[in-house]
């Protein structure tokens, strides 16, 4: 747990700031996570799935007063726990393909690949009308079509998406891909609130922006952005450095789109820096392509 020690403080101080008196884990791998949200004073009632077979009869024996385990595995169980809990808390298998078809009302196209749609569609609808769900995914998460269409699927259940955690290795030391805890709920936010911590961060300052919804002094303690322009931690940061240097600069700024005159894609074998030869135009990357632009205008004598 040392490795993770930053991800499982971040877990505790939600759950003390939001002091749930029920949580649910829908798939316990290592109990760790759910062992810290319910370790909170609020807490009544903890409920663990354990993610086989094999584990829903090894955990009972290791934590039997603390914990309830359900008996079975998260297919056969987790559309028949009794709710509502006020903190739904867990890391499902990221890119884990299901096995067949699951009950509930989720398209199996969405979650066929990633089981772990399923999990979360599951889950976060047995939270109470103040209770909040907090997953650990990948940054697929913001990029799939499958994606997109479990958070409609949510939107339209009146599940909306709070905050994006950003936790630099939360799944170390079994994977190093980026994770984020995604934090749902019953309210429409205008914004949804972003931030960082990484190994050895403080998880104090991030809170207390969360509950206020609030920028942080720093991006990594917390910003507000618009949903559907978030794309991850990665070009998040990357974009907000661009800006600070660009609100820096006595160069004025003017759109891409009002100077273009043409787009002209470019097949992949074509692609690369010979293009950028064509006059009065600029390769972009992004695009694949080469953009035309308007005539520089002369300078006044």
């Amino acid at each position: 747990n040392a490795r993770i020690r930053h991800l499982l403080d971040l877990v505790r101080a939600l759950s003390d700031a939001w002091a749930p008196s029920s949580v649910l884990d829908p798939f316990v791998v290592a109990p760790a996570v759910l062992g810290e949200a319910s370790e909170a004073t609020s807490v009544t009632r903890a409920v663990g799935i354990a993610a086989s077979k094999l584990l829903s009869a090894v955990f009972p024996a290791v934590f039997p007063d603390s914990i309830e385990w359900s008996a079975g595995t998260p297919e056969d169980t987790l559309p028949e726990i009794p709710g509502p809990f006020d903190l739904v808390v867990s890391s499902p298998p990221i890119g884990l393909a299901a096995r067949a078809e699951l009950s509930g009302d989720l398209a199996p196209s969405i979650y066929r690949r990633d089981i772990a749609y399923w999990i979360m569609a599951e889950a976060v609808q047995k939270i109470s009308e103040e209770g909040r769900a907090a997953f650990l995914h990948g940054d697929s998460f913001f990029h799939t079509k499958q994606a997109a269409q479990l958070r409609e699927h949510l939107r339209q259940r009146g599940i909306h998406l709070n905050a994006v955690i950003t936790v630099a290795q939360g799944l170390a030391p079994m994977a190093l891909i980026r994770t984020n805890l995604l934090v749902f709920d019953r309210k429409e936010h205008d914004a949804v609130f972003v931030a960082h911590i990484a190994p050895g961060g403080d998880a104090g300052p991030l809170v207390r922006n969360l509950l206020a919804r609030r920028p942080g002094r720093v991006i990594e303690t917390g910003a507000l952005v618009d949903e559907s322009e978030y794309q991850g931690w990665s070009a998040f940061a990357a974009q907000h450095e661009l800006r600070q240097r660009l609100r820096a600069s006595r160069t004025p700024l003017r759109r891409l789109a009002d100077i273009s005159t043409e787009i002209v894609a470019l097949p992949p074998t074509k692609v690369g820096d010979q293009h950028t030869a064509r006059a009065n135009a600029i390769y972009v990357r992004e695009v694949r392509g080469v953009v035309g632009l308007e005539p520089p205008v002369p300078p006044k004598n």
